[in-house]
C-alpha cells in the first residue's frame, strides 16, 4: 500500500508541476521607484584609477550610493589620493563629508569639512563646499562661501567666491580676501 500512495504521490507532483508556469518577467515593472532610492549601495567603498598599470587615483568613501538613471553617485566620509604615476609618490590628497560625483560629466560637488594638500603646489585648500569641473580642470567655491589657503612658506589667505586653474596653476577670488605674506 506504501508503493501505491508514493506512486500516486510522485504522478500527482510530477502533473502539478506541468500544469504550472512561472514568468520571469519583472513583477515590479509598473512601480515608479523613487528618485532619493539609490540602486546600489556599497560600504566601505574603495575605486582605484589606472594609467599604464599604475595607480594615479585612489579613492574611499566609508558609503556609497549609486543613482543609475540619474548617472551620479553619492560618496560618504570620502578620501582621496592622487598620485604622480608611481604609486610611492603622493602628489595630491583630500577629504570630505560628501562628494556627489557626475559619472557623464566626471563633474563632483564636495561638501563639508573639505581639506586638501598639493604637494607640488606646496598649498592646503579647506573649506565647506566646491565644485570640481573636469573638462576644465578647475576647482571652484560659491561667491558666499568662505575658503581658506595656506601654503607652505606661511603665507595665509581667506576669502569668498574661490576658483583655480589647475592646468595652468592659477587662482583668484571673485570676493573679498584677506591674509598674510610672509
Amino acid at each position: 500500500m506504501l508503493k501505491k500512495l508514493n506512486k500516486y504521490f510522485f504522478m500527482g507532483a510530477v502533473v502539478f508541476m506541468f500544469s504550472c508556469s512561472v514568468k520571469y518577467e519583472d513583477q515590479n515593472k509598473e512601480v515608479v521607484k523613487s528618485q532619493e532610492v539609490p540602486d546600489t549601495m556599497m560600504e566601505n567603498f574603495k575605486l582605484i584609477k589606472m594609467k599604464k598599470n599604475v595607480p594615479y587615483v585612489e579613492v574611499l568613501a566609508k558609503k556609497a550610493e549609486i543613482f543609475d538613471s540619474q548617472n551620479r553617485t553619492l560618496l560618504y566620509n570620502t578620501e582621496f589620493i592622487e598620485y604622480d604615476g608611481h604609486k610611492q609618490n603622493v602628489v595630491t590628497r583630500g577629504k570630505a563629508d560628501i562628494v556627489e560625483y557626475f559619472n557623464d560629466t566626471e563633474n563632483a560637488t564636495l561638501t563639508g569639512n573639505l581639506n586638501f594638500y598639493s604637494k607640488k603646489e606646496e598649498i592646503e585648500i579647506s573649506g565647506e563646499s566646491i565644485l570640481w569641473n573636469s573638462d576644465l580642470k578647475s576647482i571652484g567655491s560659491g561667491e558666499n562661501d568662505l575658503m581658506f589657503l595656506k601654503k607652505d612658506d606661511g603665507s595665509i589667505l581667506e576669502g569668498y567666491g574661490f576658483n583655480a586653474d589647475l592646468k595652468h596653476s592659477t587662482f583668484f577670488f571673485s570676493g573679498s580676501v584677506n591674509g598674510e605674506i610672509p
